[in-house]
C-alpha cells in the first residue's frame, strides 16, 4: 500500500515500473523460500480457489465510483484534490494503491480484483494452517468452523468491495488476540492501521483492541520495539499516508472529521466541510434504509434515525434479506460441527471468566456498528466477533478435536466453493446481458459513459457525462458531473469544485 501510494504522487500509475516490481518480488519469493512440498501446497491451494477470480461482473460499487476511481488514478495526470470530481472518492479506499501495482501493460484492468482474492485466501489458509487438533480447543474449533464457513459463504469474488476486505482483516486480527502470543502485538498493531486504511469505519475494532491494554502486553511492546523497528517504522509511515491521502484528496487531515478540514483560503482543493457533513449523513440514511423504507414513509430524515424509528424497517429490508441467510448458514454449520465433529457429550456451557471482557468489548463494537452504519457489509465481522466471544466465553470443549474431521469438512467446503462458481461461471457464460463474459475469463466493463468535452476558463480540458444524472463510469478523464476548476503544476492537476 505505501509503494503504491508514493509512487503515484512521485510519479504516477508506471506500467514498466510494475513489471519490475513483480519481477523483483518474484525473485524476492524464490530465493526466500524452500523449493519442498509446502511450496507446492501453496500453489495448489491457490489453483483449487481460482474458479473464484473468474467473474464477469462485479458488486455494485464497482460499477458506480470504484473503478472510475482507479481509472483515474492509472491515467495521468497525477490528481490532487479527486475528492471535487465526486465526492465519493473521498472516502475511497487506499487499498486501490495495492490495485494500481497490477496494472499492467496488455492486461490493463485485468487483475484489479487479485489483491481482494488474495486477502481472502490468505484468511482461509491462515485459519487452516494454524489449526491444532490439542491445544486450545476452542479456540481452534473457531478456526475449523470459520475457514469452512467462510468458504461457503463467501464463495463469490464478485462480491468483495472494500469494505469486505477490511471486514476479513478484522476477522484475522481477532484471532491474533485470542491466540495470546505477545509477539504477534507488532503485527495486530500494523494489521489494524492497515484495515484503517481500507475504511474508515474500521475504526469501530478499536473497541476490541482495547482488551491488549494489558500490563504484560505494555511492557513487551516497549522492551521489544528495537527488535520489531521494522514494523513500527512502516506502520507509523502508513499513518502518515492515512493524513495525507485524506489531505491530497480534500482537504481535510480525516476527511469524516469536519474540525480536520482547511479552508479554501488555505488550501486550494479543500472540500466543503458542509458538503461531507451531508453526504456523510445522507449514507447514514441510507445505511438504516431511509431511502428503500416500505414503512415510517410519513417520517422526516431526523425523526426516522432517531430513537432507533428506522429498526423496523431496517429489519424487513435489510436483516431479511443480508443478515438472516447469513446467520442462518453460520449457525447451521455450527451446529453440524457440534454434533458430528466435537459430540455434545464433550460440550460444556459454562463461563470462562478470561474472555469476559473481550465479549463485553465485541457488544459495544457490535452495538456502534447497529447504531451508525448497520449495513451487512460494514459489520458482518463484528456479527461473527461477538458470537465467536460469546462461544468462548460460556462454552468450553472437553474434547480433543480431530484433525481428519477437519480436513475431510474443510475439503468439502472446498468442493462446495468450486461448485458455486462452476455454476455461477456457466450461467454468466449464457447470460443474454451486459455481464456475461466478452472476453473469457476477465471481468465484462460495461459499456462507457458517454461524455463530453468541457474546459475551464484557463482552457484544462475534463469531462462531463452527457446525461443528466449519470456518474462517470469507464470514460475519458478526468471526469465529472461538478462544475471543476483546474490549476496545473508540471505533472500534477489540481481541482476545485465551483
Amino acid at each position: 500500500m505505501l509503494l503504491g501510494f508514493f509512487s503515484y504522487y512521485l510519479f504516477g500509475v508506471n506500467k514498466i515500473f510494475n513489471i519490475f516490481l513483480l519481477i523483483f518480488g518474484i525473485i524476492f519469493f524464490f530465493r526466500n523460500s524452500k523449493i519442498d512440498k509446502n511450496l507446492f501446497y501453496l500453489i495448489l491451494y491457490l489453483l483449487i480457489l481460482y474458479s473464484g477470480i473468474i467473474i464477469s461482473k462485479s458488486h455494485d460499487d464497482f460499477t458506480l465510483y470504484h473503478f472510475q476511481y482507479f481509472n483515474e488514478l492509472v491515467n495521468l495526470p497525477i490528481k490532487i484534490g479527486i475528492g471535487n470530481l465526486d465526492i465519493r472518492y473521498s472516502y475511497s479506499s487506499m487499498f486501490v494503491f495495492i490495485q494500481t501495482l497490477f496494472f499492467f501493460p496488455y492486461f490493463e484492468f485485468n487483475f484489479f480484483h487479485i489483491p481482494s482474492f488474495l486477502i481472502f485466501v490468505s484468511l482461509v489458509g491462515y485459519l487452516f494452517t494454524t489449526f491444532e487438533s490439542k491445544n486450545k480447543v476452542s479456540i481452534n474449533f473457531l478456526k475449523a468452523l470459520l475457514s469452512v464457513f467462510l468458504l461457503i459463504k463467501f464463495s463469490r469474488l464478485s462480491e468483495f468491495g472494500y469494505d469486505f476486505i477490511g471486514q476479513f482483516l478484522l476477522i484475522l486480527i481477532f484471532f491474533l488476540i485470542i491466540d495470546k502470543k505477545k509477539e504477534d502485538i507488532f503485527i495486530i498493531f500494523y494489521l489494524s492501521i492497515f484495515a484503517f486504511a481500507i475504511k474508515a469505519n474500521n475504526l469501530i475494532f478499536l473497541f476490541i483492541l482495547i482488551s491488549l491494554f494489558k500490563k504484560e502486553n505494555i511492557f513487551f511492546f516497549f522492551n521489544s520495539l528495537k527488535k520489531n523497528f521494522l514494523i513500527v517504522f512502516v506502520s507509523i509511515f502508513l499513518v502518515i499516508s492515512i493524513f495525507f491521502n485524506s489531505l491530497l484528496n480534500t482537504g481535510c487531515l480525516l476527511y469524516f472529521l469536519p474540525k480536520s478540514c482547511f479552508g479554501d483560503s488555505l488550501i486550494f482543493w479543500a472540500l466543503n466541510p458542509s458538503d461531507l457533513v451531508t453526504f456523510f449523513y445522507d449514507v447514514e440514511l441510507w445505511a438504516k434504509g431511509y431511502h428503500k423504507r416500505i414503512i415510517g414513509l410519513e417520517l422526516t430524515p431526523q425523526n426516522y434515525s432517531s430513537n432507533f424509528n428506522w429498526v423496523k424497517n431496517w429489519i424487513l429490508i435489510h436483516f431479511f434479506y443480508k443478515i438472516n441467510e447469513f446467520l442462518i448458514i453460520f449457525f447451521l454449520i455450527f451446529f453440524l460441527f457440534i454434533i458430528f465433529f466435537i459430540k455434545l457429550k464433550n460440550t460444556l456451557f459454562a463461563y470462562n471468566k478470561n474472555f469476559f471482557f473481550l465479549f463485553f468489548l465485541s457488544a459495544i463494537s457490535l452495538f456502534f456498528w447497529f447504531n451508525k452504519i448497520p449495513q451487512f457489509r460494514f459489520g458482518f465481522a463484528y456479527i461473527l466477533i461477538f458470537f465467536m466471544s460469546f462461544l468462548l466465553f460460556f462454552l468450553r470443549l472437553k474434547a480433543n478435536l480431530s484433525k481428519r474431521h477437519f480436513f475431510i469438512l474443510f475439503f468439502i467446503a472446498l468442493f462446495l466453493f468450486n461448485i458455486f462458481n462452476i455454476q455461477r461461471i456457466i450461467a454468466h457464460l449464457k447470460l443474454e446481458s451486459n455481464y456475461r463474459f466478452e472476453s473469457f475469463p476477465w471481468i465484462n466493463i460495461l459499456p462507457k459513459t458517454t461524455s463530453s468535452e468541457v474546459f475551464t476558463k484557463h482552457g484544462y480540458k475534463y469531462y462531463k457525462p452527457e446525461k443528466l444524472g449519470d456518474s462517470c463510469f469507464d470514460s475519458k478523464t478526468p471526469c465529472s458531473e461538478n462544475n471543476i476548476e483546474i490549476k496545473n503544476y508540471n505533472n500534477y492537476w489540481i481541482f476545485k469544485k465551483i
